[in-house]
């Protein structure tokens, strides 16, 4: 029986990627947290060897080898010590590119029991939730459990499981097609009499009416208007010429970016091209239909658009937020906040080359978007509770914490110890959005490395280093009217930099080695609460709320990133052909997935 989910309109409040109660069969418990500090990259988050609720076993156990039939009448169940052989056996590349026919048989089996209508509510829920309880779906999980549980390789299995779920053809609606425009381009003609140029806009919409407007005087004027039923190259492939049903050419149109004339050429094919390959050049004002044609493209089910944007060849990060704070608005519009927190913590973990080290070491367009969370979600806990850790920081004075060796030991032992306990505490003025990103980016950490290290690293960074410490430093910058006695680069700075040593699990020494006389008790007693504390801020138990911009601030939205996208438009194709070609990787969906079945099995809370 499927969950039915509601589904909001783009105006309400609530979006559909909260926690929801889960199905009796697959709840899923709260995040465990650690007990112990001693890191280490070794160490594994999740414990596959144990099940968090001991009725997880008696499910597995149970399962009935007439549960899982495949349609030639076969016992999926039946092939267990097979299959699990396979998984035990193969490396990842085997069993993606060369799979054998046990293999391929189970991942057929897959597709036909997680249709396209269950994925596409599954990638709309946080924390993950498969929203069927068939017969068939339940012994398909615990049957892949029962895998995990047994498999020398358990993270093999969960990355084979995260990648395979998605097909090519498994989302809804498509980028590549698009209800609104088939064809839009601006165009040139050049004068040999008046002094200017002058661009046109022309587009062609899905039901094949071409429309031609004249930009004067920022306004669009209308000179062509007419049934399009050819379109054929001129000129050696640098005229589009749109014929009539007689096959008489009613316009012809030179594009600024020849490019075009390919694409054009294409549209009433059997292969026509993908529409966010057409926005290669702009020019205000726009025609009325781009934009809305734009957004429908953008939030589309496969994000195609929203993953290109985001990598690092396509958009530039040092142009700051006005991008991340452009898609939260549109995606907040559109009741997809969660996938668009999927794709960000996707791409940004996608790279071959990351290392537990590494992570979150550099900006990014993800870091971007931690500063838009900080500045609209993090309000609450800065007036709440951060502000007032500032303000005392800066009353304690010049600690000389530059200087340790003449530091007074007592005095910044006192402040120091006092800050860490009430910053422990301090949980409850975490704002659920905040929360909201922070659990998806320890679930993609946790898929990638399966590391206590990593998922520490990574929560760390985006709360401890990136707003604990960014505030401390640099208070001003987030507070204008914010009142200090002292100046921030004797006070307020070497704090924030002793304090992140700290949130860095490191003993006191090179430069603090004046107060290594504390490292005993930073590792017996405040390590384990740091680590308590930083993994407790990925719980998600309340709904998160994200206001739907006004009309106004959506069409800005939505030109700032159109805008971002036509100014690489070479690198966008780029990167948008690539994904076409290769749709199939640990992000969105295949990260829900794999999150999923992770959650059966317990964390490791104790370190050795």
């Amino acid at each position: 029986m499927i969950d039915v989910l509601p589904v909001d309109s783009p105006n309400k409040k609530h979006s559909r990627h909260v926690k929801r109660k889960r199905a009796c069969t697959f709840d899923s418990p709260a995040t465990n947290s650690f007990t112990e500090a001693e890191m280490n990259e070794d160490i594994p988050l999740i414990d596959f060897s144990s099940f968090y609720h001991e009725s997880t076993r008696n499910d597995v156990e149970s399962l009935k080898c007439d549960a899982l039939i495949d349609p030639d009448g076969t016992s999926i169940i039946g092939q267990f010590p097979e299959i699990l052989n396979l998984f035990n056996t193969l490396d990842l590349d085997s069993l993606f590119n060369s799979p054998p026919e046990p293999i391929k048989r189970f991942q057929n089996t897959i597709h036909r029991i997680l249709s396209v209508t269950i994925l596409q509510q599954m990638l709309n829920l946080w924390p993950p939730v498969l929203p069927t309880s068939t017969r068939e779906a339940t012994a398909l999980i615990f049957f892949l459990i029962k895998i995990i549980n047994n498999s020398t390789q358990p993270m093999n299995v969960v990355h084979w499981c995260s990648k395979i779920i998605v097909e090519k053809d498994w989302y809804g609606r498509s980028s590549q097609e698009n209800s609104i425009l088939k064809g839009i381009c601006l165009c040139r003609r050049k004068r040999k009499v008046l002094r200017e140029n002058r661009d046109f806009w022309a587009e062609l919409d899905h039901a094949n009416q071409f429309t031609l407007y004249l930009i004067q005087n920022s306004k669009l004027n209308i000179i062509t208007q007419c049934e399009c039923k050819s379109i054929v190259l001129k000129r050696k492939g640098t005229i589009i010429s749109i014929n009539n049903s007689e096959g008489e050419s009613v316009k012809k149109i030179i594009p600024i970016d020849p490019i075009q004339c390919e694409l054009w050429e294409k549209i009433n094919t059997s292969t026509p091209p993908s529409f966010p390959l057409m926005l290669t050049t702009i020019e205000r004002p726009l025609p009325d239909t781009l934009i809305p044609a734009f957004y429908e493209a953008l939030i589309s089910d496969d994000l195609l658009v929203l993953r290109a944007l985001l990598h690092y060849k396509v958009t530039k990060i040092t142009n700051g937020t006005a991008l991340t704070e452009a898609l939260l608005d549109v995606f907040a519009h559109a009741g997809k906040v969660n996938e668009l927190l999927l794709a960000f913590i996707g791409t940004e973990f996608a790279s071959p080359s990351l290392t537990i080290n590494l992570i979150l070491r550099s900006n990014s367009q993800l870091t971007n978007l931690f500063k838009v969370y900080f500045k609209r979600y993090g309000t609450n806990y800065y007036d709440n509770f951060l502000k007032k850790i500032i303000k005392y920081v800066d009353k304690a004075g010049d600690l000389s914490i530059k200087n340790p060796i003449n530091a007074p030991e007592s005095r910044v032992k006192a402040v120091l110890f006092t800050t860490l306990k009430h910053i422990i505490r301090s949980g409850v003025d975490i704002s659920p959005q905040m929360r909201h990103i922070a659990s998806i980016l320890k679930a993609g950490i946790s898929l990638r490395f399966n590391s206590k290290q990593a998922v520490y690293n990574a929560l760390s960074g985006y709360f401890c280093l990136r707003y604990i410490g960014s505030a401390l430093t640099d208070p001003k910058k987030i507070d204008p009217d914010i009142e200090l006695e002292h100046d921030p680069s004797l006070v307020l700075i070497p704090f924030s930099s002793l304090l992140m040593n700290i949130f860095n699990l490191l003993p006191l020494a090179g430069r603090f080695e004046a107060f290594n006389i504390w490292n005993q008790r930073l590792k017996k007693h405040m390590f384990p609460k740091i680590v308590d504390f930083v993994i407790s801020i990925a719980e998600l138990e309340q709904i998160p709320v994200y206001d739907p911009p006004s009309p106004e601030r959506l069409h800005e939205a939505l030109d700032i990133i159109l805008n971002e996208l036509t100014s690489a438009h070479g690198a966008f194709n780029e990167e948008y052909n690539n994904l076409l070609r290769n749709p199939k990787g640990e992000t969105l969906l295949g990260l829900n997935f794999g999150t999923f079945l992770q959650s059966f099995f317990k964390e490791n809370v104790i370190t050795e």
